[in-house]
Order: C-alpha cells, then structure tokens, then sequence
C-alpha cells in the first residue's frame, strides 16, 4: 500500500495528483484547512502531491462515505 501526502502548492517540487502513479492501493492523507497535515504524517509518505485548483479557489473540501 502506498502513502500519498497532499502538500501545498507552495511546497518543493511536488507532482501533481493527475501525475501520481495510483494503480496499486493508496492512502490520500489530505490535512486541515491552513495547518494542512503534521509533519510526522507527511515524513510517512512515500510521495507528496498537490490538487491543482482554479484561480481563486483557496481550499478544497473532502468528504468520505
């Protein structure tokens, strides 16, 4: 199973979620609005991707079922 971590535009480097290879299972650790994730969360990925977004959009909501 693989760990992905959703990091902020601003960070290095990061790929984009359209880019990530998700064939295999994969956790999508996405963090709080502002404080996003907990660096020890983040360090337990194996990757780290941002979600695009439109011009103006500043934040995503996420729901589960």
């Amino acid at each position: 199973m693989s760990v992905v971590a959703r990091q902020s535009e601003r960070a290095t480097n990061p790929a984009s979620l359209a880019q990530a290879d998700l064939r295999s299972p994969t956790v999508l650790l996405v963090g709080a609005e502002g404080a996003g994730l907990a660096h020890d969360l983040v360090a337990h990925a194996v990757r780290r991707v941002t979600i695009p977004m439109r011009p103006g959009v500043d934040s995503l909501n996420v729901a589960v079922t």
